[in-house]
């Protein structure tokens, strides 16, 4: 349990408190030795009343009232798959490609949230798009998620396909200047994804169980 805590301190920053719940809460050479190796000035650990029924008290509470969750850590990075203009100063030029439009930079993860921030329950994170093809009556939205908070690309080992949500897009009376707005809002235990565009109000939407392996 100590080497498992060890682990975790070296990828998460700013911790200033352990609790310490569930059965082994009640060994009192558990409490000693996550104290001998984590207890300082910064961070104390720290047993709450019944710690061994925490957890059930935990999610008895969360079953009858949800709300009294109001933020969590992302276990992964969140984001979708899309392009952008080729910036030879910063993109590799194995992700270099052309098309009408000109030189761009495919297969880039554009991050919603980060690993290990913390995520408010209901404030949805939002992004805006416009098509790529004056044309395109359909836009695709490949969500991925990353164990890492830094990959840039999502072929990148780290990434996770978790599915695509597809929007029409109909009026293409205007060309590329349409706006699909998209946020993720990651809500209760769901990530809720939504894709819309504004031009039609057409969308499409999807829940995934957050923080969780999918399917």
């Amino acid at each position: 349990i100590s080497q498992h805590v060890h682990e975790l301190v070296r990828v998460v920053t700013g911790i200033r408190c352990i609790l310490v719940v569930g059965g082994f809460a009640e060994s009192p050479f558990l409490i000693k030795r996550m104290e001998s190796d984590f207890s300082s000035a910064e961070c104390r650990v720290a047993r709450p009343r019944d710690a061994s029924i925490a957890v059930v008290k935990g999610a008895a509470m969360y079953g009858q009232n949800p709300d009294v969750i109001t933020a969590r850590i992302s276990k992964y990075t969140y984001g979708v798959k899309t392009r952008t203009s080729f910036d030879e100063k910063k993109h590799p030029k194995s992700k270099r490609l052309e098309d009408d439009n000109g030189p761009y930079c495919t297969d880039v993860f554009d991050k919603f949230i980060l690993i290990n921030d913390s995520v408010e329950s209901g404030k949805p994170i939002e992004r805006s798009y416009l098509p790529v093809y004056a044309t395109q009556t359909e836009v695709a939205f490949p969500i991925y998620r990353s164990t890492k908070h830094d990959a840039m690309f999502t072929d990148d080992s780290s990434c996770e396909h978790l599915l695509t949500v597809t929007v029409h897009s109909p009026n293409v009376e205007r060309g590329e200047n349409r706006k699909l707005l998209v946020t993720m809002d990651f809500s209760s235990t769901l990530l809720h994804f939504q894709a819309v565009d504004v031009t039609s109000g057409k969308s499409a939407q999807v829940d995934i169980q957050f923080d969780t392996k999918y399917p």
